[in-house]
């Protein structure tokens, strides 16, 4: 650019000069003309040498880039992945710490409420470490934040489960374990029962209700599906969500 508009200039610079000049002769004209466009000629070599040089560079850089590429795919492929692996548990990585993070800002009720969701994220986040692309250094990093994103979520759960409005039950039965098999799903108080306060009945313990679900998952998924297929937009986002009064769940022991 530097050499363009230096030939602009002396392209002006000529037409002024000569312009300025009318009093030269023929010959000195001549002569001044032949030094401009000499001078023209060379600004016009050194801007094509520019640009080959431009060119020549651009040529490196996708040459660098190609190369790079095909030693990360080398790599993959040593992994066993490719690279919509990769953009695939990026993409599930971004998403599980925006869910995570969404239950984390909720207030204490409402995270108590959705404490269901806790058990899906550990799923999730077990598939991920699976995924041998979540290994990758690119990843990894934003990998650790999810893992430990979720360790406060569940050390919240484990505080709030500990203090005495959640060891209590809503029509506040007693404290011990009640020594049962089976439990018919209530509503109380004009509240609907959930497996985290169901595993606080029958367990004496809220973070057992994981238990309950696995016990019971082929129903109520089977309920899930249904729900799903039949309402729209749906309120619940995980099957553990879905159970409703009058619903006889088994208790393992």
């Amino acid at each position: 650019m530097k050499i363009v508009r230096q030939c602009m200039g002396a392209t002006l610079l000529m037409s002024i000069s000569l312009s300025a000049q009318s009093s030269l002769s023929y010959g000195e004209y001549e002569k001044q003309l032949s030094e401009y466009q000499s001078r023209d000629q060379k600004l016009r070599e050194e801007i094509a040498h520019e640009q080959a040089v431009i060119l020549d560079l651009k040529n490196q850089i996708n040459s660098i880039k190609k190369k790079i590429s095909d030693i990360r795919k080398k790599k993959l492929g040593a992994l066993g992945i490719t690279a919509k692996d990769v953009e695939e548990a990026s993409e599930a990585i971004d998403a599980l710490h925006h869910d995570i993070t969404t239950i984390q800002n909720r207030p204490d009720e409402q995270f108590k409420r959705d404490s269901s969701r806790i058990f899906s994220f550990r799923t999730r986040l077990a598939s991920l470490q699976s995924n041998s692309a979540s290994r990758l250094r690119d990843l990894a990093g934003r990998f650790s934040v999810v893992v430990e994103l979720l360790n406060q979520c569940e050390r919240r759960l484990t505080d709030l489960s500990a203090s005495v409005e959640m060891a209590a039950t809503a029509d506040n039965v007693i404290q011990e374990k009640p020594a049962i098999d089976s439990y018919t799903v209530q509503k109380i108080n004009d509240r609907y029962e959930t497996l985290f306060s169901i595993a606080a009945r029958v367990y004496g313990d809220p973070l057992q209700w994981p238990k309950i679900y696995q016990a019971n998952k082929a129903v109520i998924d089977r309920n899930f599906r249904r729900y799903q297929k039949d309402t729209n937009p749906s309120k619940f986002v995980d099957p553990s969500d879905l159970i409703f009064p009058g619903q006889v769940l088994t208790i393992p022991r």
